[in-house]
């Protein structure tokens, strides 16, 4: 930004003034990314989720916040299998057992889980929020559920976030900026 002597010359002065921007991150943006590839047991999955239900769109937050407490409220509960359905979800086979009148027995079911969520959140303050989808995973062992969420592509969600950060300078400065050195 070189600013131009008084008028009526107006003559550049060429001083080579820079200005950047310095970007902070959303604290919606570091919760997320600190969970993100972080296999949780449900108990922790489940408080996760309730901490950042809002940041959910699809399934919502309180949809899947529903479906990870209705797997955690069955405390004895072994999963058994899981199966790739052809909505593109999973499919959750678990055995619970269950006693009534002093008989033990054991009630076999099945929980569908996505396999794709997103979320809107805005990376840095001052930045429009931004889809963010994600991989809902999980694994079985020892008969014990972990689930996870794996963002796709987090570098780019960070790179179209500048993006528009940009766009929106140019459109109020009328100054077009550069992204790195000019």
């Amino acid at each position: 930004l070189d600013y131009h002597g008084a008028a009526p010359e107006l003559t550049p002065a060429r001083c080579e003034h820079v200005v950047v921007l310095t970007t902070a991150e959303t604290q919606e943006w570091k919760a997320w990314m600190a969970a993100n590839r972080k296999a949780m047991d449900q108990v922790t999955f489940a408080t996760w989720l309730e901490d950042n239900a809002q940041l959910f769109k699809e399934p919502s937050g309180a949809e899947l916040l529903e479906l990870v407490t209705t797997l955690q409220g069955k405390s004895d509960v072994r999963f058994t299998a899981a199966l790739r359905i052809q909505s593109g979800g999973n499919q959750l086979h678990y055995d619970e057992d269950v006693m009534l009148k002093g008989q033990a027995s054991t009630k076999t079911g099945a929980v569908q889980l996505p396999s794709l969520v997103s979320a809107g959140i805005a990376p840095f303050q001052g930045a429009p929020a931004y889809e963010v989808k994600s991989r809902l995973k999980f694994r079985i062992e020892g008969r014990k559920l972990s689930l996870w969420f794996e963002t796709i592509a987090p570098h780019l969600v960070v790179r179209d976030s500048i993006k528009l950060m940009m766009k929106k300078i140019a459109e109020k400065t009328k100054i077009i900026p550069f992204i790195g050195q000019p």
